[in-house]
């Protein structure tokens, strides 16, 4: 299925023409008129001169975003195989890249020279790239993520290469090149509970394979809390995510500390403001009354142990 909307999909846009030169600066001029217009007046009312030059924008501004989405696919397949390994699909990049096609063309002023091609490529790489990052499970900030990105090109392209040629040859500096590597190559062992096991002949996802509890309401119950608490990870500062993934997968307060590059009592500040927020908006999440081995004695609420065995959401939040 996927190969028949991808094959499609290119045979659609391979029939759109390229544009020309003086095509480019003409439709350019008349987005800008519309983009000008509707930023000094978004809401209206227009008068009838008005309605038309939006007309006409509109009109400029979707030729010039179908006769490029050729030049979407081609940035798109450059990263196929990092996408591949985040369980993303060529489309999806395709999409993502559109999206930044888009605002390249509300974007380009003609005037200025340079062909359109050329101003369009960084936002669609770029619209690319952020969503290749916002696909990790533990969102890593942009500048570790792009300096690990480049040394795994490189070490793709040269697996002898050495860490040092890798920080000569990108201009960025070993020590923080290191760092950037470590952080995302330890988050990037995480994996989603619907990601499809190898050993599965019928694509089933991991969570299939869990042993839940015996009692359905209490399970499906316990599902909904993994995914609200996933939801609400989400919404933290990138700061508080990092320090709370920590937390859950069981590290110490100096190992947390050595990897995120922070003092205890900052890591210790996080941690509070991450359960804080947490707590507002998953009602499970509240102050332990078993477990005082956090230096703030709150945890993520689990289960009492009991003869029988308990769903415990912090398992599957750690699956490697």
């Amino acid at each position: 299925m996927h190969a028949t909307s991808l094959s499609s999909y290119l045979n659609e846009i391979g029939k759109i023409p390229l544009l020309t030169p003086s095509e480019e600066l003409h439709l350019g001029h008349s987005v800008q008129e519309l983009m000008l217009l509707l930023n000094s007046n978004p809401s209206g009312p227009y008068t009838k001169e008005e309605r038309q030059l939006i007309r006409r924008g509109q009109r400029a501004k979707d030729r010039m975003i179908k006769a490029n989405l050729r030049l979407v696919v081609v940035c798109a397949k450059k990263f196929s195989s990092r996408a591949e390994r985040l369980n993303l699909e060529l489309l999806d990049l395709i999409q993502e890249g559109s999206i930044g096609l888009n605002r390249a063309v509300e974007k380009f002023k003609p005037e200025r020279g340079y062909k359109f091609s050329t101003y369009a490529y960084w936002w669609i790489r770029q619209g690319i790239t952020r969503a290749l990052t916002n696909a990790d499970l533990v969102r890593i900030p942009q500048g570790p993520q792009s300096a690990f990105y480049k040394a795994s090109q490189l070490k793709e392209q040269n697996p002898a290469i050495t860490m040092a040629e890798i920080s000569e040859q990108t201009g960025i500096k070993l020590p923080y090149l290191q760092n950037a590597i470590n952080k995302c190559s330890a988050f990037r062992r995480l994996t989603s509970l619907d990601a499809v096991t190898a050993a599965s002949e019928d694509g089933a996802p991991i969570i299939d394979f869990i042993a839940g509890s015996s009692d359905p309401d209490e399970t499906v119950e316990a599902l909904q809390e993994v995914e609200a608490l996933y939801r609400a990870i989400e919404e933290l500062p990138d700061e508080q995510q990092l320090a709370i993934s920590a937390e859950l997968s069981g590290w110490g307060i100096k190992e947390t500390c050595t990897f995120l590059e922070i003092a205890p009592t900052r890591l210790k500040h996080q941690k509070d403001d991450a359960i804080n927020n947490l707590r507002t908006i998953v009602p499970s999440i509240k102050p332990s009354e078993t477990d005082n081995s956090c230096p703030d004695d709150y945890k993520l609420y689990r289960p009492r142990r009991s003869k029988e065995p308990q769903f415990d959401p912090s398992k599957y939040l750690l699956a490697a």
